[in-house]
């Protein structure tokens, strides 16, 4: 397990203040995503399991009769899971068949703030690096 110093959040470039952001509030800090990055919010779903899929990957959710991969946003930072009702969020293209999954309901912020910018390319490309040995064992 790695110590929480070690941790690597997938983050981009200081946006630009003026520039309005999807801001997430998680236990250790403030994390936000370009509304560009984003097409949409939905609450609490449920998600059908994949077997074998990496420990960041929740499941799959219907989003308007469509099939999205939900990502365990708190797994991919290595932050707390995302608990048992998460809030997606759904990305844009070419991420658009992907959703992060986050406990707490994001808000719209201007991007001036202190919060760490996500990269949703490095989220997506994290959550597909996970390896099985990554998981505990059972699950």
């Amino acid at each position: 397990m790695r110590a929480r110093s070690e941790s690597r959040v997938p983050a981009a470039a200081v946006g630009r203040s003026d520039e309005k952001v999807l801001e997430i509030a998680l236990p250790c800090g403030r994390y936000s995503l370009r509304l560009a990055d984003v097409t949409g919010v939905a609450p609490p779903r449920a998600l059908r399991s994949v077997p074998g899929a990496p420990e960041s990957v929740l499941g799959l959710a219907d989003w308007r009769g469509g099939l999205l991969t939900v990502l365990d946003l708190g797994r991919l930072i290595d932050e707390r899971p995302a608990g048992a009702q998460p809030w997606l969020i759904r990305l844009a293209p070419p991420f658009e068949n992907v959703a992060l999954a986050t406990g707490a309901l994001p808000t719209i912020a201007d991007g001036g703030g202190n919060a760490v910018r996500l990269d949703p390319a490095s989220l997506v490309e994290r959550a597909g690096s996970r390896k099985a040995a990554d998981r505990p064992h059972g699950s």
